[in-house]
């Protein structure tokens, strides 16, 4: 993601975003390139999701203690008035459940508004981010459906404009993770592996721990649908 440029802003989303460490990352890495390149900030929002209340409640008190630094690279919250410039960007909490976007999932007049916010929200997106959610089986064909969904699903506007998921996965458990490529090869989507790591930070520990999990271990994949011509 970091290694392409584009004109256009782009509408970033994370699933199963925890803390809300990835997007902070990545947003602190953009406004940093952005300034020494004294060129356009190609990310316009970034929504970080996830869907338990802990879950929300925690993500949102790591954006609410870290607004000074947000107001200090120009990221605005999601839910403000002010108008954004291309030198800005938007960071918004969202719920969205996985399940919302399963075939057989029975939609009711309490959750209806949320579910259609949550898919206008991945019709709108152009890039999908998603770090070390697959470890839980029984979860994979809904994360599957998803990332199908917002591969799959353009607003207007966006019609000819290529999407990217990219997802972070660590091979703890080889037959999830075999599991995982089978659910979203069955919908038809494109995994290519990509090298990410440079061999300088493979071994390196950023953080004291009780247990190492080697660098080797952290698979990098594009996912794509073919084109339809």
């Amino acid at each position: 993601l970091l290694a392409t440029t584009t004109e256009v802003p782009r509408t970033v989303v994370e699933l199963g975003a925890g803390v809300g460490a990835t997007a902070l990352a990545l947003l602190a890495h953009v406004n940093a390139t952005t300034t020494s390149n004294q060129s356009k900030n190609n990310i316009q929002h970034i929504y970080v999701t996830d869907y338990t209340r802990a879950c929300m409640d925690n993500l949102q008190h790591n954006l609410d203690i870290n607004q000074t630094w947000l107001q200090e690279q120009q990221i605005v919250p999601g839910d403000s008035s002010e108008s954004v410039s291309p030198a800005k960007a938007r960071i918004s909490a969202r719920t969205l459940d996985w399940t919302w976007f399963d075939p057989d999932n029975d939609t009711n007049a309490e959750n209806a508004t949320i579910i259609e916010n949550a898919k206008t929200m991945l019709e709108e997106s152009d890039v999908l981010l998603a770090a070390d959610v697959a470890y839980d089986p029984s979860v994979l064909g809904s994360l599957a459906n998803t990332i199908k969904y917002f591969l799959s699903s353009h607003t207007p506007s966006k019609e000819l404009q290529p999407k990217l998921a990219l997802l972070a996965t660590t091979r703890r458990n080889l037959k999830t993770f075999q599991l995982l490529e089978q659910e979203l090869t069955e919908r038809g989507i494109i995994i290519e592996r990509v090298h990410a790591i440079p061999n300088s930070f493979k071994d390196h520990v950023l953080f004291p721990s009780h247990f190492h999990q080697p660098r080797s271990d952290v698979w990098f994949t594009k996912l794509t649908v073919p084109k339809i011509q």
